[in-house]
């Protein structure tokens, strides 16, 4: 499993996160305890190439 969470700029107000992952069985070995509602997973390989998925508040991921 191979995934960052970034930040975007120096100040921020909100802790989102956005996580690369290697393929969609990635999104499993996340643990709930790391991801919050809004944060995203970026699939960068695999059948699922290039697909985008947002935590929703039940700590899902939802394909966009």
């Amino acid at each position: 499993m191979a995934y960052v969470k970034t930040k975007e700029g120096a100040n921020s107000t909100t802790n989102q996160k956005e996580f690369w992952l290697d393929a969609y069985a990635d999104l499993a070995t996340i643990p709930t305890t790391a991801f919050q509602s809004g944060d995203y997973a970026y699939i960068l390989s695999g059948d699922n190439k290039g697909e985008i998925y947002i935590a929703n508040s039940l700590k899902a991921w939802i394909l966009q």
